[in-house]
């Protein structure tokens, strides 16, 4: 994007966090906990099933790629995942507004979760694999 954003964050970096660029409206937002990994997997399904792009890549773990086709300010492009680092099951959930012309969005958003998922091994001191 040519135009400025402005970043937020919140969470507790031991359990749970989340960042949303915004403008006029939200663009683009990861949000990761180590608890509820299960349901929020089942919740990703229940809600973005149906929409379903791609599965994840079986060495990231267990979750999807889906576009809801609704209007950009929904961050209609979403990607959830289930992984393991030690002996936590964190989850990510990574949803943008809109891809350039002539992106690939499944192959965006899979490489979007990898670096978040190796970035949260960094920072957690764990190496992640798949669920």
């Amino acid at each position: 994007m040519s135009i400025p954003l402005k970043e937020s964050k919140d969470g507790v970096p031991t359990t749970h966090g989340g960042c949303l660029l915004r403008n006029e409206y939200a663009r683009f937002s990861l949000n990761w906990s180590i608890r509820g990994g299960d349901d929020a997997l089942d919740l990703a399904q229940e809600n973005f099933g149906r929409r379903r792009l791609a599965d994840l890549p079986p060495d990231l773990g267990k979750g999807l790629v889906a576009y809801t086709e609704d209007e950009p300010r929904t961050r209609p492009y979403v990607a959830f995942m289930l992984f393991r680092c030690g002996d936590k099951r964190p989850w990510m959930g990574i949803d943008f507004s809109e891809i350039a012309k002539n992106r690939n969005a499944v192959t965006d958003l899979i490489a979007l979760l990898r670096i978040a998922r190796d970035r949260y091994g960094e920072v957690h001191q764990c190496t992640p694999k798949a669920t």
